[in-house]
C-alpha cells in the first residue's frame, strides 16, 4: 500500500485493523480494542521508521509471552481453587 497511501494513513489504517481484529482479545471489548489499536499504530510506525519488522515482531512476541503466562497462571489458580472446594 506504499504506492496508494502515504505513511501516516498507512500507520493509521494498521492501527484500526489491528484494533478491530483484537476486539475479542485480552482484555476483551472496547478497552482491549483501543489498547490493541494503539499497539498497532506503534508497531506499524516502527516498521515504517526502521524499514523492517524486527522490532515490531519482538515487541508483539514479548507481549504475547506475558499474556500467555498470565493466562496459564490464572488457569492454575482456578484449578487449585476447584480442587480445594
Amino acid at each position: 500500500l506504499y504506492d496508494v497511501l502515504d505513511t501516516g494513513e498507512l500507520v493509521l489504517l494498521s492501527a484500526v485493523i489491528f484494533g478491530l481484529v483484537h476486539f475479542g482479545g485480552m482484555p476483551h471489548g472496547l478497552i482491549g480494542m483501543l489498547m490493541a489499536a494503539f499497539l498497532g499504530w506503534f508497531l506499524a510506525k516502527s516498521v515504517v521508521e526502521t524499514e523492517g519488522i524486527f522490532w515490531a515482531w519482538l515487541i508483539h512476541f514479548l507481549q504475547d509471552v506475558v499474556i500467555y503466562i498470565g493466562l496459564m497462571l490464572s488457569n492454575i489458580s482456578s484449578v487449585k481453587s476447584i480442587k480445594n472446594s
